[in-house]
């Protein structure tokens, strides 16, 4: 093995675990940089003090290891809006909404994936009503026929609301709030193409310039013949487009496990550096061509990462690869975890909020997984021959990545494909000669000389692709779903897999003693969940519009009270990931009563032929469900109730004006489209 240098990897940790820590923690920047800049002078010290002796001692080691950290901290406080006295939430407050309308103008930055209602875009705000901010919105422009297009560098001009973008509603579902806040997106607005003005400036940027190419790049792939499906597919091999992408196909190539296929990535760049590396090895025969040629791969590989929009995965992939590139061609012997540590310190330094990065994540831990496991375990097996060699080494890529990634996927996604190791085994080595095609194509096509017979052979490579996935995909008893696993078990498996790491580089008794304290410690996890699980009693009132459902869990058994028309109440998107969520794995269903017991307590339901004369149910809980007709302040004087709640089955108007009554009232007032799911554990 190729010498490791620790304190490289040790630095990148801590700066890691400083990053985090300056997100966490409620400090700021004026808090953290007298203390870093205390630490360091002591560091200093310390260091001129002992830098003679052989042994520098713990005092500079738990220095240097608390200046890192600062460090850290630092660099996630300076890109916090509260240290940037120009940032729009200065206006409004971080937890506030703007209450009324006002003047936003923009530049457009980034376009998202839309959804069935609205096309989406990030835009970066120059204006707030009558003052200058900076800082990053959602734009939420509703879908329609006649509407321009927007795209990135256009300016942006509307009259909205500033609106938080929404928290889940229900246990255990996906937190779009704290996922844009991790971007520094913190609000969003809805106009429709009536109440925005778009100008075109005539100066995109760069993000914009590459957009434009990208757009150029698309239309002539359909002039040559290649269907809609096929142009998706090639937008997401090499631009890192998935928003074409259908929904039936992005779900079957995360059944079959090479959902990494439809994100650029390490494969991609990979690819891409190796075809470039050999394309530009005559520049090393003239004097100072190996200096030239690096210096045009990693500018050809930073214009590739420009023209996919920047993505997490691609910026991660391309540093990465541009240290590979520099030691490659300069020939020295450094060893690949070195720089996966260094391209990851240089990758936080500039942008501290990829570390909350899902796809940043998986990325890193998989790259690290096959260059800690893969020699280990294709050592087990000697191939004899190269077809053998192929289908092993193959085989050994994945399964060594899959180490790494595996509890963070449970953690995230909870399902495991099992046909992935034979679907990656297909897919891998013929997506490299796809995208060699694919990259021809597009260069043909740009040049106008794209042949008819290398369209119909890309197009029909790519369909092949697709049907080889869908065919996975429907191998449904290889794909284990709805698996529990909380972040106690993703951490324990994460601490059993660094001492596995520890033991196979320098095998010693005390590591293998810490292997097995570490596998108990995972085996406690999963004990622990189970119990966990087994014992919590939970009562909820879901959110679901225009429907009413209400949920009591015992034990890892869920009860159901709904008026729902599904049959399957499983395939209930907020059923189904509080199952998952809290361990259930029993079902049943009961329609909708007029009074529940909640341990000592009653809950009194008022639908729309509001009878609630009952008096002897007095400070108790009360639930208003399809906008019953009723005079809230009697109810309120005749039952006295600790706390009334308001589902998604009620119209909106009603619920404003039962709020106001509760606000008057001094009662305790729950609308579960704003409020999120009612939960009572008991």
């Amino acid at each position: 093995m190729k010498p490791l240098n620790l304190p490289l990897i040790k630095f990148s940790l801590c700066f890691v675990l400083g990053i985090l820590l300056g997100f966490w923690l409620p400090v700021s920047v004026q808090q953290i940089f007298p203390v870093a800049a205390g630490i360091f002078v002591l560091f200093l010290l310390v260091y001129f003090r002992t830098r003679n002796q052989l042994w520098q001692g713990v005092s500079f080691g738990l220095l240097a290891f608390a200046l890192v950290v600062s460090l850290g901290m630092l660099t996630a406080g300076m890109s916090s809006p509260k240290n940037n006295p120009e940032h729009y939430v200065h206006s409004i407050g971080l937890e506030k909404t703007a209450s009324e309308p006002v003047l936003v103008v923009g530049k457009v930055a980034k376009t998202l994936n839309p959804n069935r209602y609205s096309d989406k875009y990030i835009l970066k705000l120059q204006q707030l009503g009558k003052q200058k901010v900076e800082g990053k919105i959602l734009l939420n422009l509703r879908k329609d026929s006649v509407a321009k297009p927007i795209s990135v560098g256009d300016k942006v001009f509307a009259i909205a609301t500033l609106l938080p973008i929404n928290k889940p509603r229900n246990p255990h579902q996906f937190d779009y709030n704290a996922y844009m806040k991790t971007r520094g997106v913190f609000r969003q607005i809805f106009v429709s193409s009536e109440e925005i003005r778009v100008v075109k400036t005539g100066q995109p940027g760069l993000l914009g310039y590459a957009e434009n190419v990208r757009d150029k790049i698309v239309e002539s792939l359909r002039e040559n013949g290649f269907s809609k499906t096929q142009t998706a597919m090639i937008q997401a091999l090499l631009l890192g487009q998935t928003q074409d992408i259908t929904d039936k196909t992005y779900d079957q190539y995360a059944a079959a496990g090479v959902i990494h296929i439809l994100s650029v990535s390490g494969l991609h760049v990979g690819f891409i550096l190796a075809m470039l590396n050999f394309l530009l090895k005559p520049l090393e025969w003239i004097r100072y061509g190996k200096y030239a040629k690096i210096i045009l791969l990693i500018v050809l590989l930073w214009g590739f990462a420009l023209l996919a929009g920047f993505s997490s995965p691609v910026v991660r992939s391309v540093a990465m690869f541009s240290f590979v590139a520099i030691g490659l061609n300069w020939q020295r012997k450094t060893n690949l975890i070195n720089i996966l540590f260094m391209s990851l310190f240089v990758i936080l330094l500039v942008a501290p909020r990829f570390v909350f990065d899902i796809g940043f994540q998986l990325s890193y831990l998989a790259v690290f997984s096959i260059v800690v496991f893969y020699p280990k375990v294709f050592g087990l097996y000697r191939p004899k021959t190269v077809v053998d060699k192929f289908i092993w080494g193959s085989f050994c890529l994945t399964f060594a990545a899959q180490i790494g990634v595996l509890p963070l996927s449970l953690f995230y996604f909870h399902q495991f494909p099992g046909i992935s190791f034979f679907s990656n085994l297909v897919v891998i080595p013929y997506v490299g000669v796809l995208l060699a095609a694919c990259i021809l194509v597009i260069f043909l096509a740009a040049i106008g000389l794209l042949p008819e017979f290398l369209v119909n052979w890309t197009g029909a490579g790519i369909d092949l692709l697709n049907a080889f996935v869908a065919w996975c995909a429907a191998q449904e008893r290889f794909l284990f779903q709805n698996i529990h696993f909380s972040s106690l078990q993703m951490l324990t498996s994460y601490l059993l897999i660094f001492c596995l790491v520890l033991a196979m580089w320098k095998f010693s008794f005390r590591k293998l003693t810490a292997c097995l304290v570490a596998c108990l410690l995972l085996l406690g996890a999963c004990t622990y969940e189970k119990k966990q699980a087994a014992q919590s009693n939970l009562f909820l009132i879901f959110h679901k519009n225009r429907k009413t459902m209400l949920g009591f869990k015992h034990g890892k058994q869920l009860v159901v009270c709904h008026n729902l028309k599904t049959g399957n109440i499983e395939e209930e998107y907020s059923v189904k990931n509080f199952m998952i969520g809290e361990a259930v794995d029993r079902i049943a269903c009961d329609s909708l009563q007029n009074i529940y017991r909640i341990k000592n307590n009653w809950l009194l339901v008022v639908d729309s032929t509001g009878v609630y004369q009952l008096p002897e149910l007095r400070n108790n809980l009360v639930l208003l469900r399809n906008s019953p007709k009723i005079n809230l302040d009697r109810l309120i004087k005749l039952l006295k109730p600790e706390q009334i709640i308001a589902d998604g089955s009620n119209y909106h108007s009603f619920v404003n004006r039962w709020r106001k009554t509760c606000e008057r009232k001094k009662i305790p007032f729950h609308y579960t489209r704003t409020d999120g799911a009612f939960v009572v554990e008991y």
